[in-house]
C-alpha cells in the first residue's frame, strides 16, 4: 500500500514539474521526431 502511494505521489510530482517547465518534455519529443524525418 505504501509503495502505491509513493508511486502515485511521484507521478503527480513529475506531472507538476512538467507542467511548470514543459521544455523537458517537448524538446526530447521534437528531437526524436527530427531524427525520424
Amino acid at each position: 500500500l505504501a509503495g502505491s502511494v509513493c508511486t502515485r505521489f511521484g507521478v503527480f510530482a513529475a506531472g507538476m514539474a512538467s507542467a511548470e517547465d514543459p521544455r523537458y518534455t517537448v524538446l526530447p519529443q521534437r528531437e526524436r521526431l527530427a531524427t525520424r524525418a
